[in-house]
């Protein structure tokens, strides 16, 4: 049901396919804390950039900030941060698949503070979203193979122009997110989340 998603920020203007993808819902049971739902794009679908501004991207003790990646044909063809340039550009050089998205993610969990600096909980804030390069995810039909699966977050949730819709989830129950958190076409969309988001409705 979800073609194509476009996410829109300030520096960031970037889209990618989840066609024939499933999202999946993290609700605590296997990761904590638990409060995304998430799936992995078309591994050749990424067209655009994404600026990371707000929030650091840490990996193995290496912290990168001001990320900026531009992808073509799903591909990241050029990259820059204002600190950490030199690992940043080492971890994409990684694999084959170190250079495409493995997952696109949603944060629903309303307990957590805004500011954690651990990218474990800043994925899960309510509001944010993340992009991870790297390994996707099987069970959501991503087929990217890597060693490395790099989270990225952002602080607020951009506008995406998609056609999200409770289908997606069709199990779980209607969550109305902050403003301006999804946007599809013009008009306000529900995401779907499990019953143990019930705070949220």
């Amino acid at each position: 049901p979800v073609p194509r998603v476009r996410i829109v920020g300030p520096g960031t203007d970037v889209s990618m396919s989840v066609a024939g993808r499933r999202f999946a819902v993290d609700d605590g049971h296997l990761n904590m804390p638990g409060g995304e739902v998430y799936t992995s794009p078309l591994e050749d679908s990424a067209e655009g950039v994404v600026e990371l501004s707000e929030y650091p991207a840490l990996l193995h003790g290496n912290r990168c900030e001001g990320i900026r990646l531009r992808f073509e044909g799903g591909v990241v063809v050029e990259a820059s941060a204002r600190v950490g340039e030199e690992f940043l550009l080492a971890a994409l050089d990684t694999d084959e698949g170190s250079r495409r998205l493995g997952e696109l993610g949603i944060g629903c969990n309303r307990g957590l503070p805004k500011d954690v600096r651990q990218v474990w909980f800043d994925e899960k804030v309510d509001g944010t979203i993340h992009l991870a390069i790297g390994q996707g995810f099987p069970e959501c039909g991503g087929t990217n193979v890597s060693a490395m699966h790099w989270d990225e977050v952002q602080r607020e949730l951009p506008q995406l122009h998609d056609k999200l819709t409770r289908t997606t989830l069709p199990d779980a129950r209607v969550v109305h997110m902050p403003p301006m958190a999804v946007d599809v076409d013009g008009a306000r969309t529900e995401l779907s989340f499990p019953p143990r988001y019930g705070e949220h409705t």
